[in-house]
């Protein structure tokens, strides 16, 4: 809760100095606030806490598979695209 009210602080502080800033800072200083009076609703935290051993252990470099596939597609599509669209611009000249 300390935490949140440093933020909120620095918000109400330095929100102000931009001009889209400072309309944006209304909608995110009634944000903050609505968020700290729910959280101060909550009931305190019962039972035992059981740790999930698997959210501790480090995360693949690119996730699973399908997702580096995914990005090697992407990558040499954007590649392919560039490469078809500099011949097509070095022809027409």
């Amino acid at each position: 809760m300390k935490r949140a009210r440093s933020f909120l602080v620095r918000t109400l502080i330095q929100g102000w100095w931009g001009i889209i800033s400072f309309f944006v800072n209304f909608i995110a200083i009634s944000t903050d606030l609505a968020a700290m009076s729910q959280y101060k609703r909550l009931p305190p935290p019962q039972g035992v806490v059981r740790l999930n051993r698997s959210a501790f252990a480090p995360p693949a470099p690119f996730g699973s598979k399908r997702r580096l596939l995914t990005l090697v597609w992407i990558v040499l599509g954007i590649v392919v695209v560039g490469a078809l669209v500099g011949f097509i611009g070095a022809a027409i000249k």
